[in-house]
């Protein structure tokens, strides 16, 4: 299923349950942060509604979580049925990193775990880890200083899939809470991983060192298999799987080869 609209940009896909809808960031050209919008769009249709500001959303157990414009992190009640957002946000978090001037780092598993980076100067070289009323601080080994972007937690909340920029073709590495460890996960460059539901595999997109070779990938944690190539392209970024684990959303420009 593909979506385009000509005045405005569809960012961020998130997949809710049943795969019919997905969750996007909808900015128009010229426009600030704060313009931003969070909508539901409607893989069948094409048609999108607006559920309010914001410049990403993750669904997660009957609630919306979103970053607003102005580093903040939000929960509200989502009405899946209705599609309509329900009582008022709450703010969780404040001063949450921004990375690309547009992306919020934030990421939430499928069991509520969820993992967010700082903005804090010049680099963030520590993850948070919430779950309820409790937060760990985890920091990456080997590394004293630096950034870590695109963070995206395990279904499980016990391993981070992270990318370290300037540090070997920025590659993605996963952070083991449990052992401690931060294991390199490509070669050649990494960009906006998404686990699998079942926590087995994770989806991202590799920039390449020319056309043949750039496009979305699909590999086991374990690393057992070599990466797959799912979709040949520049820019094609996953956002997300569907529930059942069997589709991909991703959002890509129209110069896709």
């Amino acid at each position: 299923v593909s979506m385009h609209d000509s005045t405005s940009s569809h960012m961020y896909p998130s997949a809710l349950p049943g795969g019919r809808f997905v969750l996007i960031a909808v900015r128009r050209p010229g426009l600030g942060m704060e313009e931003s919008r969070i909508g539901i769009a409607d893989l069948v249709t094409g048609a999108v509604d607006t559920l309010g500001l914001g410049t990403r959303g993750i669904y997660v157990d009957g609630s919306l979580v979103f970053a607003a414009g102005d580093n903040t992190l939000l929960v509200q009640p989502l009405d899946l049925n209705s599609r309509q957002l329900r009582g008022s946000a709450v703010v969780m978090l404040t001063n949450v990193s921004l990375s690309g001037g547009s992306n919020h780092e934030f990421a939430v598993s499928r069991s509520g775990w969820l993992t967010y980076e700082i903005a804090r100067g010049s680099g963030n070289d520590f993850i948070r880890i919430l779950s309820g009323a409790d937060a760990t601080v985890l920091p990456l080994p080997g590394r004293d200083t630096g950034n870590a972007e695109d963070p995206s937690i395990s279904p499980d909340g016990q391993r981070v899939v992270l990318r370290l920029p300037g540090s070997q073709s920025e590659d993605l590495w996963i952070l083991d809470r449990g052992q401690g460890t931060l294991n390199r996960f490509t070669v050649g460059g990494g960009q906006s991983p998404a686990w699998s539901p079942d926590g087995k595999l994770i989806a991202y997109y590799a920039p390449g060192s020319d056309s043949s070779d750039m496009g979305l990938f699909v590999r086991p944690v374990d690393q057992v298999q070599a990466p797959r190539l799912v979709l040949r392209g520049a820019n094609v970024f996953p956002g997300s799987w569907t529930s059942d684990g069997r589709s991909l959303v991703f959002n890509t420009n129209r110069g896709m080869n």
